[in-house]
C-alpha cells in the first residue's frame, strides 16, 4: 500500500517534476552563455552594472524558456507531503503494526538495530544510496550553479540519513520508492533529450 501510494503520488507530481528535470537540461544548454555574462560583469559591483546583468541573465532565461522558481515548486509541495504520509502512518494502525519483509513498519532502523534486526542497515543503506542517486544528476553538472548547490545536496543526503535512523520504517519505504521513480524518471529524460 505504502508503495502504491507512493507511486500514485508521483505519478500525480509527473507533470511538475518532468518540467523541473527538463529545466535542468535547458540550465545547461544556456550555461555558456550565462558563463560569459559573469566574466562580462567580473568585478563590475555597481549598482547600474548588477541591474544590467540582471537584465541580461532574465533575457536569456527567456531566451531558453528557463523558469528558475520552477525547480522549487517541488521542494514545497514534497514536504508537506511527507510530512501529511508521516501522520498517516502514526494514525494507521494497520500500517504502524503490520511487517513488509523482515522490517516492522513502525519501527524506527535505531529500534530495529538496537533489537538485534540487522537487516535494518540494509534499509539505512537503500535510503542513502537511493536519494545519492536521485540527486546524482545534479552532482555530475558541471554548471556554475550545480557546482554551487553540490554542498546543499551533501548536507541534505546527510540529514536525510541521520533523519532515517528515527524516522518509521514505512516512511523510509516510502522514501526509498520516490527516489527510484526520481532516478528512473531522470533517465527517461536524460533519453528523451538525447533523441
Amino acid at each position: 500500500a505504502i508503495i502504491l501510494t507512493c507511486l500514485i503520488i508521483r505519478l500525480i507530481l509527473m507533470p511538475i517534476t518532468k518540467k523541473t528535470a527538463m529545466q535542468s537540461e535547458l540550465m545547461k544548454k544556456a550555461q555558456p552563455e550565462l558563463q560569459k555574462l559573469e566574466v562580462k560583469y567580473r568585478g563590475k559591483e555597481s549598482q547600474e552594472d548588477q541591474t544590467r546583468k540582471a537584465q541580461e541573465m532574465l533575457a536569456i532565461y527567456q531566451k531558453y524558456k528557463i523558469n528558475p522558481i520552477s525547480g522549487c515548486l517541488l521542494s514545497f509541495i514534497q514536504l508537506p507531503l511527507l510530512f501529511a504520509f508521516l501522520e498517516a502512518i502514526n494514525r494507521t494502525p494497520s500500517i504502524f503494526e503490520n511487517n513488509f519483509l523482515v522490517f516492522q513498519m513502525g519501527t524506527t532502523p535505531i529500534i530495529g538495530i538496537s533489537q538485534g534486526n540487522y537487516w535494518y542497515i540494509l534499509l539505512l543503506a537503500l535510503i542513502l544510496l537511493t536519494s545519492y542517486f536521485s540527486f546524482r544528476k545534479t552532482l555530475q553538472d558541471q554548471s556554475t550553479q550545480a557546482k554551487q548547490m553540490k554542498f546543499t545536496i551533501y548536507f541534505m543526503l546527510g540529514i536525510i540519513f541521520i533523519a532515517s535512523f528515527t524516522l518509521p520504517t514505512a516512511l523510509g519505504l516510502y522514501w526509498i520508492t520516490s527516489s527510484l521513480f526520481t532516478i528512473a524518471q531522470n533517465i527517461w529524460v536524460e533519453r528523451r533529450k538525447d533523441k
